[in-house]
């Protein structure tokens, strides 16, 4: 994904309609990929703006390439909370579900509706399991738009030792 919705909100809103159109693994898949690249943007930002920053999140065997590694490296540099981290966590393991099987890949599934059950979010009386997926999405990428433009970058010469 190369879309900047945190610099153009209009993407972010096609984006929503567009996931709403999705099949169930297609919404997991693209909620996911939203998460993962801004995650990799919020990471850039706090990080120095050099080469050797981007060799860490992008390209083949990159250390900080993978959905599952950003989500701890934003959670241990206090980019992103607790609740926000075991939720885009297990937005990451329905992601893996859904990925990897092939049968019965639906909000349907009982391992689905368990650990959409276990998201940590406001529901509306009577949504459906996708419907709670989507509000997860929804709100931690709100929460990450808002937030990516505000990370400033780590520089030694403003650091207090």
């Amino acid at each position: 994904m190369t879309n900047k919705f945190y610099e153009d909100p209009s993407l972010y809103i096609r984006f929503l309609d567009h996931i709403k159109e999705e099949t169930d693994r297609g919404a997991v898949l693209s909620g996911a990929a939203l998460l993962e690249e801004m995650l990799g943007e919020l990471i850039s930002r706090f990080l120095r703006n050099v080469k050797s920053t981007k060799d860490l999140l992008n390209g083949f065997n990159a250390p900080i390439g993978t959905f599952s590694a950003r989500i701890k490296m934003a959670h241990s540099l206090g980019l992103i909370t607790d609740e926000e981290y075991e939720n885009i966590e297990k937005v990451r393991k329905i992601r893996n579900f859904l990925a990897h099987e092939w049968d019965n890949v639906s909000f349907d599934n009982q391992d689905l509706k368990s650990l959409c059950k276990s998201l940590r979010i406001m529901r509306e009386d009577g949504s459906s399991t996708r419907d709670d997926f989507n509000q997860c999405i929804k709100s931690i990428s709100i929460q990450l738009m808002f937030r990516i433009p505000s990370v400033k970058h780590l520089s030694i010469h403003e650091q207090a030792f």
